[in-house]
């Protein structure tokens, strides 16, 4: 049972620091800054029992510390714990965990506990204040994570849901990156024009079908947040009920809330289109696969500036070739036109 309450914890834990990554710095500031240095909180303390597990001492005179780090230094710090409790609890005895240890607490008090007692401390202790960031979260407008036990243990054993093959399959909509810096000037992609109007049709067919629509936007220093060349093209026909996610890498899934977006709506199938075909696009799918996401890739709506090697068309036509035979993730590519995409 140890094993798959820190398996939960890393998860939720990942989650949490991906969704809070993808948020704007500047608009959210006051409300990342309270998260950080709760979910900062949340990691002294695991380092410190983490350090009477070990018999080892630690560094902490408080449960938190003067200044927090910032998010992307915490979270990798924080991967790294839930990486050694991981392994602690897939090695540790039953006789082992019984024994009690003396220590004392961070205020001078002495304390004693058995290592299991330490370890559902770690794990109650973090649920606590990650449901505190939860509602840090649902103040800022926005909608935390579903941060239980239930939906972890079903989301990885789907076997658990006795009538699982009697559910269909939801789809959603992956439009990948199609933005007006990448549509216009010399280096524009190839087509754009008739990747709006694909990409059009396969939005509102997608509604229509009651589908989730999700737009993922790139940001660097071409594309800087919240510019122009940042913005989707005025010709792309959005809803306000579609879904937005920002990314910084070729994989819309690294370092945002997408997986948490997919499984939120209960997605399991995905239509994917956008650009560039060799960078994000086949990233992206290829992250899909091995999270194991069967991917509808749109064959004539996605597209490529191309390169001195290739055109943008057979930039397209590889890919749609060589991403259709990809066997070995389990869940395949299947390539189809648009106008032959289907929602159901």
């Amino acid at each position: 049972m140890l094993s798959t309450l820190f398996a939960q914890k890393e998860a939720a834990n990942q989650e949490l620091f991906a969704l809070l990554a993808a948020l704007d710095a500047e608009q959210h500031a006051d409300m990342l800054h309270a998260a950080t240095r709760t979910l900062n909180h949340i990691h002294v303390v695991d380092t410190i029992f983490q350090a009477h597990l070990s018999g080892e001492a630690h560094s902490h005179s408080a449960t938190n510390t003067p200044e927090a780090p910032a998010l992307d230094e915490l979270a990798f710090a924080v991967a790294q714990g839930d990486a050694w409790f991981r392994r602690y609890v897939a090695s540790v005895s039953e006789r082992v965990l019984g024994e009690s240890i003396d220590f004392r607490f961070t205020d001078g008090d002495a304390g004693r506990m058995s290592r299991q007692e330490m370890l559902l401390h770690v794990i109650t202790h973090g649920s606590y204040h990650r449901g505190q960031v939860g509602q840090l979260l649902k103040g800022a407008g926005l909608s935390p994570p579903r941060d239980l036990l239930t939906r972890f243990l079903h989301q990885t054993e789907p076997r658990r849901r006795l009538s699982v093959e009697a559910v269909p399959a939801a789809t959603a909509l992956l439009v990948i990156d199609v933005q007006q810096g990448l549509c216009e000037g010399e280096g524009a992609a190839w087509d754009c024009e008739g990747l709006f109007a694909r990409i059009n049709t396969l939005s509102q067919g997608a509604r229509a079908a009651g589908c989730s629509v999700i737009w993922v936007q790139h940001q660097d220093a071409q594309l800087m947040p919240d510019s122009p060349a940042w913005q989707l093209p005025a010709a792309l026909c959005t809803d306000p009920g579609d879904l937005r996610i920002r990314k910084t890498t070729p994989d819309a899934f690294l370092r945002t809330p997408l997986q948490a977006l997919l499984q939120q709506h209960g997605v399991q199938r995905l239509v994917v289109c956008g650009m560039h075909t060799e960078f994000c696009v086949d990233t992206t799918v290829r992250r899909a696969m091995a999270l194991g996401y069967p991917v509808t890739l749109v064959g004539d709506a996605h597209t490529s500036a191309g390169h001195a090697d290739a055109t943008p068309q057979q930039v397209i036509a590889h890919h749609n070739a060589t991403l259709s035979h990809i066997s070995s993730f389990g869940p395949r590519v299947s390539v189809e036109p648009a106008a032959q995409v289907r929602w159901s």
